[in-house]
C-alpha cells in the first residue's frame, strides 16, 4: 500500500495493491499494508469513504499517475464540497484507490524484418510480443506455442487467416476455456464464443472505414491478424476485473463496513470506476451471486466510460432468452441505496469502436433507436432497466441534477469527455470538474 498526498488539499489517498487473483500485495513501503489504512479509518473520524478503481492500467506507476489526477479533480467543485459539509457535519472523506494488474488491449508498434529467428530483429519483436500476451493470457508452454505461431505469421500482410493461424487460435481458445456457438458475449458471461475469421473480417472492415474517413490510422505493425488475439486479451481482462471485484475488493469493503459498525459510526461508502474498473466496483458491491448482501448498501456509484455490457444489469436480456444480466444482482439485492451515475461519449473509441471488435461483433450493432446486442456502457449507458433509468446531458458545475435514490442516470457527456486520439480516443478524458460534479451530486443523494 502507498500513501500519497492529494495536491492542493489537506487530504491524502491510500493505494491498495492487489494481484490478479485478488490477494493484497505489499510494495512501495516496507511492511505497510491495508491494515495501516484501516487503523487510520477506525480512529480518524471519517464520515465518508470514496473507493476508486482504474481500468486497464498494467502497473503501479500507471495507476498512481491516474489517481494523482483523479483525486485532486474531486476538489475542483467547491460548491459541492460545501454542500457536503452542510449535509454531513464534520464531513471528512477517506480516499482509496485500488490497483489490480490489468494489462492494456495491446499496441504492438515495434518494427523489424520478417521471419522467426530468435537472433533476428523480427525474432526479438515476436519474442517480446509473446511475453506480453503470455502475461495476459497465461504463461504456459502450450499457450506460448500458439502465440508464437500467431505472432510470427502476423509480421506479414494477410487478406484472410492462414490455416495454421486459425488452428492456433482454436487451440488457444480451448486452452483459455472459450466455448463455441454461444451468445454469452452479449451479457458479460465468463467466456464468450470466438470465431477468429469473423473477428478478422470485422477488424479489417473497420480499418478500411477509418482509412476512408481519415478518422484513424492503422492500429499496429502487426495488423488485423491479431484482432482475435486482442479479443482473447479483452475477455481475460474483463474476467480478471470481475474476479478481483468479487474477491479482494469486496473483502476490503466488507472489512471497512464492519470496522465502522464495530465503532458505532455512521459512515457512507461511495464507489467510482473507470473503464474495466466499472466491472470492479460493481462486483465489489454485489459480490458473488451466492454471497450474502453487504452489511449496508453503498451510498452511490459512479461509472465513467464503462467497458462492460449495456445489458449487464438488466433483469431480462432478450438476446439471451430472457436471462438476467450477470450484474442484475446489484439491483436485485439493493446493493446501492443512492444514485448510480454513468457517463457516455461519442468520442470514446475504446468503448465505441473497439469494444465491439473485442466482443466479437459481426454486423450486429445498430446505432438507431434500437439498442445493440453488444455495446459498451460508456457508449450507450445501462440498458434494460427502463423503470429506474433515465438519460440526461452532463451539466455544468453550476447546475443541479436533482438525482433521486435508487435510480440510474446515464449522462451523455460528449460535450465534456471529448479529448484524445489514437486507439482510445477520449476514453481516459474524465478529469474534468463536470465529472467531479456529477459524482458529488450522486454522493449527496446517497
Amino acid at each position: 500500500m502507498l500513501i500519497r498526498p492529494v495536491p492542493g488539499t489537506q487530504f491524502q489517498y491510500y493505494l491498495v495493491n492487489y494481484d490478479k487473483d485478488g490477494n493484497e500485495r505489499f510494495g512501495g513501503q516496507e511492511g505497510v499494508s491495508s491494515s495501516v489504512m484501516l487503523d487510520e479509518f477506525k480512529t480518524g473520524g471519517y464520515t465518508d469513504v470514496i473507493i476508486m478503481s482504474h481500468g486497464w492500467m498494467g502497473d503501479v506507476p500507471a495507476a498512481i499517475n491516474q489517481y494523482d489526477r483523479w483525486m485532486p479533480n474531486l476538489f475542483t467543485v467547491p460548491a459541492d464540497i460545501e454542500a457536503m459539509k452542510k449535509k454531513r457535519p464534520g464531513f471528512k472523506p477517506l480516499l482509496v484507490g485500488l490497483h489490480w494488474p490489468s494489462l492494456p488491449w495491446g499496441d504492438e508498434d515495434d518494427d523489424g524484418s520478417f521471419g522467426f529467428d530468435p537472433n533476428s530483429e523480427a525474432g526479438k519483436i515476436v519474442a517480446a510480443a509473446v511475453d506480453d500476451y503470455a502475461a495476459r493470457l497465461g504463461d504456459t508452454p502450450e499457450i506460448r506455442k500458439q502465440l508464437e505461431t500467431i505472432l510470427t505469421a502476423a509480421l506479414d500482410e494477410h487478406d484472410s487467416l492462414p490455416d495454421d493461424v486459425r488452428q492456433a487460435y482454436v487451440a488457444l481458445g480451448n486452452l483459455l476455456g472459450f466455448s463455441s456457438g454461444s451468445e454469452s458475449a452479449a451479457i458479460d458471461a465468463d467466456r464468450a464464443s470466438i470465431d477468429p475469421d469473423q473477428i478478422f473480417r470485422e477488424a479489417a472492415e473497420q480499418e478500411q472505414l477509418d482509412l476512408e474517413t481519415g478518422s484513424f490510422s492503422k492500429m499496429s505493425f502487426f495488423g488485423n491478424l491479431l484482432s482475435p488475439l486482442r479479443t482473447f486479451s479483452f475477455w481475460e481482462m474483463k474476467s480478471r476485473a470481475r474476479t478481483f471485484g468479487e474477491s479482494g475488493a469486496n473483502s476490503l469493503l466488507r472489512t471497512m463496513q464492519q470496522a465502522a459498525a464495530d465503532a458505532g459510526r455512521q459512515v457512507d461508502f461511495h464507489l467510482m470506476g473507470h473503464s474495466f474498473g466499472c466491472i470492479v466496483v460493481t462486483a465489489m458491491a454485489a459480490g458473488k451471486p451466492a454471497d450474502s448482501p453487504l452489511l449496508k448498501p453503498v451510498s452511490s456509484m459512479t461509472l465513467a466510460q464503462g467497458a462492460l455490457s449495456i445489458w449487464a444489469y438488466s433483469p431480462s436480456v432478450k438476446f439471451d432468452g430472457g436471462k438476467p444480466g450477470y450484474f442484475n444482482s446489484l439491483l436485485k439485492k439493493g446493493c446501492v441505496k443512492g444514485a448510480i451515475v454513468t457517463t457516455q461519449s461519442e468520442h470514446d473509441r475504446a468503448v465505441g469502436t473497439f469494444y465491439k471488435i473485442g466482443a466479437g461483433v459481426a454486423g450486429q450493432v445498430s446505432f438507431g433507436s434500437e439498442m445493440p446486442k453488444i455495446g459498451a456502457l460508456g457508449a450507450f449507458g445501462i440498458q434494460g432497466v427502463d423503470d429506474i433509468a433515465e438519460g440526461l446531458v452532463m451539466k455544468s458545475v453550476g447546475e443541479q441534477y436533482s438525482f433521486k435514490p435508487g435510480r440510474i442516470y446515464n449522462l451523455e457527456s460528449s460535450n465534456v469527455i471529448k479529448n484524445g486520439g489514437g486507439f482510445s480516443g477520449a476514453h481516459s478524458d474524465i478529469v474534468h470538474p463536470e465529472v467531479a460534479h456529477a459524482l458529488w451530486q450522486a454522493v449527496l443523494v446517497g
